[in-house]
């Protein structure tokens, strides 16, 4: 009977401690509970950044592309008359000026023929003086009625072909000249010289063994280089039609560092794309005047001019990239405003963007991982 008694004494036991820890445990929970609903009736406290204002226009773009120089022309240095090789008078692969002396042919030949002309003239001029003196005597005697018709007709006869002679000979003096002047072959162009084709004592002039050199023009020079991006193929629409002139493009010529080598403008714009890639083909012409670039050569071109309407320029720290796209945060009545943009150009450590921002918007620049849509920011640019 104890026992029993000690074992229902142990269980009431139990049970009230079990009973006060459950009251106990339940008005913690509801006190919990009070602090957490006060918690949350509060508003979250303003999260600082620096912000900017967005000017919103037209923005200026930039291009690069691969190029390649090419010449505007080549020509071939011809021997215009036959005769020996004398002399070479000029250095290979330097630059030369239009009419700079390149080859001397012997002119002996020529020169003999140039003075028997010169003689030739002096007869006909000669004959010529005298048919007119002939012709003037036969009109006098022929009023006279002292000279028949047929003689008057005969000294007119004699002094017409008497001009005739001195034009004949005075043509053949110019073509003998000519000739004479062609035994020094000149530049016909200014340009780098090319490699001899013929050696000293060759005879030119014949058929299939004329042409002594090349020439190749490279001031100016083309640039050549296709685009594909759909900015600038807007722009070369415009520039098609008439609404932008090709001088407001301009064309810069650099090396592999990034150096300005030249500058210059677009001249030919292609009437079709390349379906291949996609791409229309651009030329452009610069002065060259240092002879920095050859035919040939691979360069890079930047495009400048461009220019994107309805757009701002912004620094890429204020781009936030999510999987549901690009945005910005706009700081509007104090909270952040989620707005989704387009990239459109980096350019060094900014971005160009277009997207539904207005001009004069206040752009927020960081803390955009502490930033939630419309969660309170503050302006706070003293240490911007």
């Amino acid at each position: 009977m104890k026992l029993m008694s000690f074992k229902k004494n142990i269980a009431l036991l139990l049970c009230g401690v079990v009973f006060l820890g459950g009251c106990g445990g339940s008005e913690e929970a509801k006190n919990a509970q009070g602090v957490a609903g006060k918690g949350a009736g509060q508003q979250m406290p303003a999260i600082k950044a620096n912000t900017m204002q967005i000017s919103k226009g037209d923005q200026p773009l930039q291009f690069e592309y691969p190029a390649r120089v090419r010449s505007i022309g080549t020509v071939e240095v011809y021997a215009k008359v036959s005769g020996t090789l004398l002399e070479q008078l000029y250095t290979e692969g330097q630059y030369v000026e239009q009419g700079t002396p390149l080859y001397k042919i012997d002119p002996d030949k020529y020169q003999a023929t140039y003075q028997e002309a010169l003689a030739a003239l002096e007869v006909r001029k000669a004959n010529l003086m005298q048919a007119e003196r002939n012709w003037e005597r036969s009109s006098t005697l022929f009023e006279q009625k002292a000279l028949s018709q047929k003689e008057k007709d005969d000294a007119l006869a004699a002094y017409e072909s008497a001009k005739a002679n001195v034009t004949n000979a005075e043509a053949t003096l110019q073509r003998a000249e000519l000739d004479l002047g062609y035994t020094t072959i000149t530049a016909p162009i200014s340009g780098m010289s090319g490699m001899k084709l013929q050696d000293i004592g060759t005879y030119v002039g014949i058929s299939g063994n004329s042409t002594v050199t090349t020439i190749t023009q490279v001031a100016p020079i083309h640039i050549e280089f296709a685009v594909a991006d759909i900015t600038l193929m807007n722009t070369i629409a415009r520039m098609r039609s008439g609404g932008l002139s090709t001088e407001e493009i301009k064309i810069k010529v650099l090396d592999r560092m990034n150096n300005v080598l030249d500058e210059g403008v677009i001249d030919f714009i292609d009437s079709r794309i390349d379906e291949t890639i996609g791409s229309v083909k651009l030329r452009a012409i610069v002065p060259n005047e240092k002879k920095m670039l050859m035919p040939g050569q691979f360069v890079r071109v930047g495009v400048e001019g461009v220019k994107l309407q309805n757009a701002a320029t912004i620094p890429q720290k204020a781009i936030l990239q999510t999987s549901q796209g690009v945005f910005i945060y706009l700081l509007k009545e104090g909270k952040a405003q989620m707005v989704p943009v387009s990239i459109e150009q980096s350019i060094g450590s900014d971005f160009v963007v277009t997207g539904l921002f207005e001009d004069g918007d206040e752009l927020i620049l960081n803390n955009l991982m502490m930033i939630r849509p419309n969660a309170p920011v503050q302006a706070d640019n003293g240490g911007k």
